[in-house]
C-alpha cells in the first residue's frame, strides 16, 4: 500500500475519531508537550495509535490495511536486548535515513510535523518532540 494512501487513511481516522469523541482536538506542539511525563502518551496516541494501537502492540485501526504489520513497540527492550533509543528516534523522525537503502514503511514524522507544526519550528524542537514518544514508548516495555 502506499505511503500516500496510508497517510490518508492515518488522517482519516484521526479525524474521524476526534469528531466521534465530540472534544475539540487541540493542536499539540513541541513548545507544549516537551515535557515527557506528561505528554508523550498523548502525543504517541494521537500520532502513532492509528498504526501502532493505543496500547502500542501493532494493532491499531488501521493495521488490518497495512503491510507489513505495525510494530509491536511494547517489545522494542526484548527485541533489541536493550532499548533502542536512538534507532527509535531516527525511525520515527525520518528525515535522515537513507533512502537508497531502501523505502521506510513509516511516515516521515519529522517533516510531517515540522509542516503540521509551521514554519517556525526548530529541528531541536522537532527531535525533542519525538524524543517526548520514545521517551513514553520506553516506560511501556514488557519484560
Amino acid at each position: 500500500m502506499s505511503k500516500i494512501l496510508v497517510s490518508l487513511i492515518v488522517s482519516a481516522v484521526a479525524i474521524a475519531l476526534g469528531a466521534c469523541s465530540g472534544q475539540r482536538v487541540e493542536p499539540m506542539t513541541p513548545r507544549a508537550n516537551a515535557d515527557p511525563s506528561r505528554g508523550g502518551e498523548k502525543i504517541y496516541r494521537r500520532y502513532c495509535g492509528a498504526c501502532h494501537g493505543m496500547d502500542a502492540k501493532g494493532d491499531g485501526i488501521v493495521s488490518q490495511l497495512m503491510t507489513p504489520k505495525p510494530r509491536d513497540l511494547t517489545t522494542l527492550r526484548r527485541d533489541f536486548g536493550e532499548f533502542p533509543r536512538e534507532w527509535l528516534i531516527r525511525v520515527t523522525d525520518g528525515r535522515r535515513t537513507v533512502r537508497a537503502h531502501g523505502e521506510s514503511d513509516m511516515p516521515v514524522w519529522g517533516a510531517n510535523l515540522s509542516g503540521d507544526l509551521g514554519n517556525d519550528v526548530s529541528d531541536q524542537e522537532i527531535v525533542t518532540w519525538v524524543t517526548t514518544i520514545v521517551d513514553y514508548l520506553e516506560t511501556i516495555q514488557v519484560e
